[in-house]
């Protein structure tokens, strides 16, 4: 949609975890990864959602797979804004880890795997 999010869409967009999970949820095939599409916006301050995880009980897929989607929210454009330049998506999660919300290891991991990549 264009324009920001009314709080109302923020929550239900907030409920796409929850969502995923129930859609894993009969599927032998998918049993493993429930907990990393449920925990993949869980934040190490306890910040996140669904759940309000903390620290080592997020796991650490789901930690290493809400890196990455951050950094594809920050780089694709949205209706409501345009994708960031690489520099700019690197430093926003610099300051999240700074900030308590991802380990840092996880985040220069990352780092060197785009690194690589490029």
């Amino acid at each position: 949609k264009p324009g920001p999010l009314t709080p109302f869409e923020i929550e239900r967009m907030k409920e796409h975890p929850v969502v995923g999970d129930r859609l894993c949820g009969d599927l032998r095939a998918l049993a493993r990864v429930r907990t990393i599409v449920r925990h993949h916006h869980e934040r190490l301050d306890g910040s996140g959602y669904p759940d309000g995880l903390r620290g080592d009980d997020i796991s650490l897929l789901a930690q290493i797979i809400g890196i990455v989607d951050v950094y594809d929210a920050l780089t694709t454009t949205r209706p409501y804004r345009a994708a960031l330049p690489e520099p700019q998506a690197l430093a926003e999660l610099t300051r999240d880890a700074a900030r308590g919300l991802y380990r840092q290891d996880l985040i220069e991991a990352f780092f060197e795997t785009r690194r690589q990549a490029n």
